[in-house]
């Protein structure tokens, strides 16, 4: 989410950044940087033509949440023109107890999407090769985060099931340690990822 005001509710005060200055300042936003979080759009954001949207099926409603993101991913793939304006027209908050909820629930969203991709979207094999690279990198990483979500949590269970399932996915230093961490000393980790926050 870089083109927008942002929100962050947390124990008092919001705090508000301005994520457009992360977004890159030109060209338009592709299949692939939007499966792979370079880009990201938002729904309460977009201005949209309604013709491609009837064209791509509207929102899946099979899907509890996340539908915004498999639609921009579809009309991507559909070849419609993404683009964002660079100034900021509005303001967004994010809240654990909204639509949106939690990182875990974040991070679970995001990896329903990659099956749908993977399992439904008719794509020739050379993009299938390219979005399997893409969605594999990216569940290593969503897993990882989740572990480290699990582990502030003190789920140890949970923090290693999430660790060896990233670690299988794109083996790292990271993910080794994690899971090193995890099994000779839980607390240590929590303590890491909770100062990490």
């Amino acid at each position: 989410m870089r083109h927008f005001l942002v929100s962050r509710q947390m124990k008092a005060e919001p705090t508000w950044d301005t994520l457009m200055n992360d977004a890159p300042p030109a060209d338009d936003v592709t299949f692939l940087q939007l499966v792979d979080a370079e880009r990201s759009l938002i729904t309460s954001g977009v201005v949209v033509r309604r013709a491609p949207i009837m064209e791509v099926g509207l929102f899946d409603e099979a899907l509890r949440n996340a539908q915004d993101l498999d639609l921009w991913l579809r009309l991507a793939r559909h070849g419609a023109r993404l683009s964002y304006q660079r100034q900021a027209l509005l303001k967004y908050r994010c809240r654990p107890d909204g639509l949106t909820g939690d990182a875990v629930n974040s991070h679970r969203r995001e990896l329903r999407i990659f099956d749908k991709i993977e399992n439904s979207y008719d794509l020739s094999p050379q993009e299938r090769e390219e979005v399997s690279e893409v969605i594999r990198n990216r569940r290593a990483l969503l897993e990882f985060e989740l572990g480290k979500l699990h582990a502030a949590q003190g789920d140890d269970q949970k923090s290693r099931e999430s660790f060896v399932r990233a670690d299988r996915l794109r083996p790292t230093w990271k993910t080794r340690t994690a899971l090193w961490l995890n099994r000779l000393s839980p607390g240590l980790l929590k303590a890491i990822c909770l100062r990490r926050g």
